[in-house]
């Protein structure tokens, strides 16, 4: 995940929040508040380096892209209050595709996070594997570990697909440690899954 420290909340949101007294979530995907959405994801898409707070892919068109509400603004766990909260919005990416290949926000739903993206540390939890998968620390307690997992549990982050991109980026990194070992922090630090790579050296 991007550990994501939010800039200056848009002042189109200050003001919208300051004129409206009375809103409700239905108001999140009214066409008045349109306009400010688009604003809200053009600032998290480039705060976020284009990338998807959650699996950290690149998407160089923004409209592959939608405002993220971290804590669910509706739903079983929904937290309403924090809808129009700008400390609460992420850019998660949107896939076209079935069901049980969708990832990030689309797969998260309305559930809740047990480690969000709003943690500076929210990476430190976890280790990435040669194979590309992401799992818990193995010093975690049981009962730590199985709180741990939930995240990319919910997140789908161990879906086959994601699970071949980053091993394809592992051995990428293998092959330049071998040829250029000077080179390998700059790689690590550049493109996809330049957060959850780090995690390689635990």
């Amino acid at each position: 995940m991007i550990p994501l420290n939010h800039d200056q909340e848009p002042q189109e949101l200050i003001n919208f929040n300051e004129n409206n007294q009375i809103i409700n979530v239905a108001n999140f995907d009214s066409m008045s508040f349109l306009p400010i959405k688009s604003l809200i994801k053009k600032q998290l898409y480039d705060l976020q380096d284009k990338q998807c707070v959650y699996c950290e892919r690149t998407f160089k068109n923004i409209d592959e892209m939608q405002v993220e509400h971290i804590k669910p603004k509706s739903g079983r766990f929904a937290h309403p209050n924090l809808c129009f909260t700008y400390t609460n919005y992420a850019a998660s990416c949107i896939q076209n595709t079935a069901k049980d290949t969708r990832t990030c926000g689309q797969n998260k739903a309305d559930k809740i996070l047990t480690i969000e993206p709003t943690y500076l540390d929210c990476n430190d939890s976890f280790v990435l594997n040669t194979e590309g998968e992401i799992h818990p620390l193995s010093s975690s307690t049981k009962r730590e570990r199985h709180s741990i997992n939930c995240t990319p549990v919910i997140l789908g982050l161990n879906k086959a697909h994601l699970v071949l991109l980053r091993k394809k980026k592992i051995k990428n990194l293998i092959s330049i440690i071998k040829l250029k070992p000077e080179l390998a922090r700059k790689f690590m630090a550049s493109g996809d899954f330049r957060y959850i790579m780090l995690q390689l050296t635990k």
